[in-house]
This record gives structure tokens, sequence and C-alpha cells, in this order.
């Protein structure tokens, strides 16, 4: 998961033995280091790893890259013949800053784990994510994509919904907040779709599955994202 077709580089190799599969950080021409997510002072070869711990990972490769921090964020799931078998969770520092408020990935996270624990009739076994969007005035769009066959939740039910998302995001945010009182941000919008349609809609652009891109969904899309969701 990269952002920048400058620091394309390969992260992990999948690897299969008996039946099972690890991805282990051995592709040609790639130098891994890594610094334990707790303890970032100290660079780590891919021996040193311990399973059960997370890693951020580093990176030096051909293309003239060297000790590129990719801010990645791994579990070491195992061990294969001393290298780690990593599993990738997410993207640490990833946020948005559409007005200076730095919405980050984890505040999300928090945000959404407790949409789905209040209602979970709405959010349980759906996908969510949020981008910001730029009309009428900057605000974010929360998407909730269906598994398919789920029930659909007329758009009064979901503006409810989305009123309590923004309430939300207003206490794990200071700055969201402060930004939403002056006005400079408008009330979270919940948009609703089905997998299928979802997947229609992207894949109907070609080129899609290289760089995944939001704008197909939403034409008045902006991202001001200071790293761009994978």
């Amino acid at each position: 998961p990269m952002y920048s077709m400058s620091t394309e580089t390969i992260e992990t190799l999948a690897h299969f033995d008996n039946n099972d599969v690890y991805f282990l950080p051995l592709a040609p021409g790639v130098v891994y280091e890594f610094v334990e997510h707790t303890e970032p002072a100290r660079v780590l070869k891919p021996t040193e790893l311990e399973p059960g711990k997370l890693y951020e990972m580093i990176v030096s490769d051909a293309y003239g890259l060297r000790r590129y921090h990719t801010a990645d964020l791994f579990l070491c799931r195992r061990k294969f013949n001393g290298l780690p078998d990593l599993v990738f969770q997410r993207r640490r520092g990833l946020e948005y800053s559409f007005t200076g408020e730095k919405l980050t990935a984890e505040q999300l996270s928090i945000v959404f784990d407790q949409l789905r624990e209040r209602y979970p009739q709405v959010f349980a076994g759906n996908f969510l994510t949020c981008f910001p969007s730029l009309e009428p005035i900057p605000h974010y769009k929360v998407l909730l994509i269906g598994g398919g066959g789920g029930p659909q939740h007329d758009q009064a039910h979901l503006d409810d919904l989305a009123v309590r998302c923004d309430e939300l995001l207003s206490t794990v945010n200071c700055e969201y907040r402060s930004k939403r009182t002056s006005g400079r941000l408008g009330a979270v919008r919940l948009v609703q779709t089905g997998t299928r349609e979802f997947a229609e809609t992207v894949s109907a652009r070609a080129g899609w599955e290289s760089q995944f891109k939001f704008l197909p969904l939403c034409p008045h899309l902006i991202c001001n994202n200071t790293a761009r969701v994978p």
C-alpha cells in the first residue's frame, strides 16, 4: 500500500508452504529494516522481529530510495525460516487536513467502532470509509458499503445517524469541533451503496486496479489528505 509513483516498492512476497501462505520481506533488490511501534529509536533487521508485535517498515531499493520510512504498520504474525510473516494492519499517521483539523485514521477507527457497537443493525458487517468532499461546503462523507442483500435504510434515517457520527468526530478531535462550530466545515453526510454497485462503479474506470480513487463515486470530491488511502 504505497501512495506515490516515486516511492513504489515491493513490501512482501507471498510464499506457499504446505497449504499455508506466508508474507515475507524478501523481494530482490530491496533492503528491509523495521522499527518497533512502541520503540521507534532502534532499527531492526527482519530476523530480529518478534511474533505478536507491530512494526513499521523502512525500505531501501534499487530505484534510488534510501531508508524510506513507509509509515506502514505490520503485525509479525509468526516466523518462517527466521523471516517474519507480516500482516498489514494500517498506515501510521494517515490523516486528512481539510481545513486544519488533522483528522486521523485512528480517530476515524474509534468513531466507526462506536457506530458499529451502538447501531449494529446498520453498521455491523458493512465496510465504512471516509473522504473529504468540496460541495456545497467542505465536509466529510462517510461511505457505508453494504454486504449485498442487507437492509436498505432511507435517507432520513441515514441523516440522523450522520448527526451522531458528526458528534463523535467532534468528541475525538477538538479541531474538527472548532471548525464545525465556526462553519468552516459542514456536517458529515452518510452515503449508502451496495457492494455490487460499489465494485461496478469503481471498476468502470480503466486502470482502477493500479490506483484506486473515490472520484467515480462522488463527482465533487476533493482529496487534500496527506497520505492517500490505498
